[in-house]
């Protein structure tokens, strides 16, 4: 099973590979998004490339969804992050910042700090 799982629509795959090329040099193995229960549980996380292709994507939802449910996402923001109501605590990350913003919940602070690649700006929907 696979260390990050990574949940993205096809138009966004550069970037996603870019995620899964920094999580691999730091050791950890990259799986797609979820296929089973089983392998969403067995993964440390799952990021979440929220983009305007991808929130125009009843399947890219549906996983993101799930992952976050788990309480295992991280997004990866190439537009505006989504509001707080659809990620809940989930720490998130926006296109050329240098590290993973957590949001505050009442629930809980998450203290993340990963080195996020810049994504080029031709990237960008």
């Amino acid at each position: 099973m696979a260390d990050v799982l990574i949940v993205c629509v096809r138009e966004d795959e550069p970037q996603a590979k870019a995620l899964a090329e920094m999580f691999e040099a730091a050791g950890f193995s990259i799986g797609g998004a979820p296929s089973s229960d089983g392998a969403l549980r067995s993964s440390g996380a799952g990021v979440v490339v929220w983009s305007h292709a991808s929130i125009r994507s009843r399947p890219f939802l549906d996983a993101a969804q799930r992952v976050i449910n788990a309480d295992k996402a991280v997004v990866a923001s190439l537009i505006e992050p989504p509001p707080p109501s659809s990620v809940g605590n989930s720490p998130w990350c926006r296109r050329n910042h240098s590290a993973i913003r957590p949001r505050r919940t009442a629930r809980r602070t998450a203290s993340v700090r990963l080195a996020a690649p810049s994504f080029p700006e031709s990237a960008a929907t």
